[in-house]
């Protein structure tokens, strides 16, 4: 007998493969245990099959028409090797349509519904039904029928034999993760339950169902095959977050939280889901200041808190350092201090994430004009759990303090009204400045009156310096003798506030 090439080419539309539609449309997933089943029935449901030329089924030694089911991986086939593990023949074998067998995948929890999908450890039943003994040869694999590779065999199928229905001693043998095929030409029969587990774990990988099947039809041994699509049952960035996804916050983009393969990046937490939906909500590991704008205002003399929570949880164990540093760099800033503890932690444990810490400072009091000014309080963080120490590597968030000015311009001036007579009768009165001059200026103070012709003063200008401002200086008051009977005359003396080297002045006429 010749081995020929495939005679039967014809096909008929994949699409008549499935009953009906995927369980997986409606957006419901099974926890529980199932059984992928599809419906391949006679020529009306069958997708595109293969036929190989009909060989010899008489030869009692199983060379000519059983040989490469019987015990050997890789013996003669129907036409010698095809697919990915080389296991089933050529790649000329090329699938057709046949009404010799029918293959199912069912679900035994929800009664003959077909499924194009897998989900991972659930065990699988491919039911093999022929019009007589069939021999057979199963593998699931990952991968295009032009790659070679045993490598790209999933899940296992599983031994020993089953029983169905009136048939029994339905032999066939699995080897785990690679194949399942009835071996025995003494134990053939028409109805084999194959029994396969998918893969373990989540890799949303779409897999290859191949089925070779051998009927026996008393003098001939005709080969068929056929391959069947199964998707994954999980869909990484659907935004239906399964079990057995770490996030899934519906895209498959990277840098968000959840990267393209629905992994949870470094820095982040995904642990919640948005309200109402089963979508990730992903959360950036860090520290959160209150206010957010990250300014605070304090008077002079007097203190002002902020707080710090962290934004997401600590990993078990670990936590979280805060330290707070003065601002020694600016005059402002070396006039505040932080009042009480300057290093907060945070843990799992007695000091919570999101419980908020306070963070007082207290501004000094002086005497100067000196505005409002700013300073930078920095802050340095450390964490043992990664997510909070990638995102302070090298980052130092910051807190401005905005200190505002209590001190208002103005002059002391120790007396409101004085008298003075021609004959000589003088009188006195003490001049000071009520804040401080810049550092590096100094305040003049200029006496004047606009009946200088009738009163002197001496001195007649007054200069004050950072260090002199509060020392009263002592003005002197005469009468100017004119040699006129003018009565009392009633005058008035300015005072006139000038900044000498900076700052600013004004004036105040007493």
């Amino acid at each position: 007998m010749t081995r020929g090439g495939c005679n039967d080419r014809s096909a008929v539309p994949s699409a008549a493969c499935w009953a009906s539609p995927s369980p997986s449309s409606s957006g419901i997933r099974r926890s529980a245990p199932a059984i992928l089943y599809l419906l391949l029935l006679g020529l009306a449901l069958s997708p595109p099959g293969s036929s190989a030329a009909p060989e010899d089924c008489t030869d009692p030694t199983g060379e000519k028409e059983r040989g490469w089911l019987d015990g050997q991986i890789n013996g003669r086939h129907p036409k010698w090797y095809f697919g990915p593990s080389q296991l089933h023949g050529k790649t000329e074998l090329v699938p057709s349509a046949t009404g010799a067998f029918a293959i199912e995948f069912q679900d035994s929890f929800d009664g003959s519904k077909v499924t194009d999908a897998y989900y991972p450890n659930r065990n699988y039943t491919i039911q093999l039904t022929c019009v007589s003994s069939c021999a057979f040869l199963a593998t699931v694999e990952e991968g295009i029928t032009s790659t070679s590779s045993k490598d790209q065999w999933r899940g296992l199928f599983l031994a020993p034999a089953m029983t169905r229905g009136a048939y029994t001693g339905n032999e066939y043998s699995g080897q785990a993760g690679k194949f399942g095929a009835a071996k025995s030409s003494t134990t053939l029969s028409q109805s084999y339950a194959i029994m396969w587990q998918a893969p373990p774990a989540l890799t949303y990988l779409g897999l290859t169902v191949r089925v070779t099947v051998v009927v026996d039809n008393t003098t001939t041994c005709e080969g068929f095959f056929r391959e069947i699509s199964v998707r994954s049952l999980v869909v990484c960035g659907d935004g239906l977050k399964d079990d057995l996804e770490a996030c899934d916050d519906d895209n498959l983009l990277n840098s968000d939280g959840c990267n393209a393969t629905c992994g949870i990046e470094l820095g982040w937490t995904c642990a919640e889901f948005l309200p109402g939906t089963k979508t990730s909500k992903c959360t950036r590991a860090k520290v959160v200041f209150q206010p957010t704008s990250l300014l605070v205002s304090v008077e002079e003399g007097r203190q002002v808190t902020y707080s710090m929570s962290l934004s997401t949880f600590l990993a078990p164990g670990r936590f979280v350092f805060i330290e707070v540093h003065d601002d020694l760099l600016s005059t402002a800033g070396r006039s505040l201090s932080v009042v009480g503890a300057s290093i907060f932690t945070f843990d799992d444990t007695t000091n919570p994430w999101n419980v908020s810490q306070t963070v007082t400072i207290s501004s000094s009091n002086n005497d100067m004009i000196d505005g409002a000014r700013d300073a930078m309080l920095n802050h340095s963080v450390s964490s043992d759990d990664p997510n909070f120490a990638e995102f302070y590597r090298g980052v130092v968030p910051n807190m401005m303090v905005r200190v505002t000015d209590n001190d208002v311009p103005g002059l002391r001036v120790t007396k409101r009204s004085l008298t003075v007579h021609e004959d000589g009768a003088s009188d006195s009165y003490s001049i000071s400045l009520g804040t401080q001059p810049v550092p590096g200026s100094s305040v003049a103070v200029t006496i004047t009156s606009p009946s200088s012709n009738q009163i002197r003063t001496v001195p007649n200008r007054v200069l004050f310096t950072p260090l002199t401002w509060n020392v009263p200086q002592v003005v002197s008051v005469y009468a100017v003798d004119n040699f006129i009977v003018d009565g009392t005359v009633s005058t008035v003396l300015d005072h006139n506030v000038s900044a000498v080297t900076a700052g600013g002045g004004g004036a105040d006429n007493n």
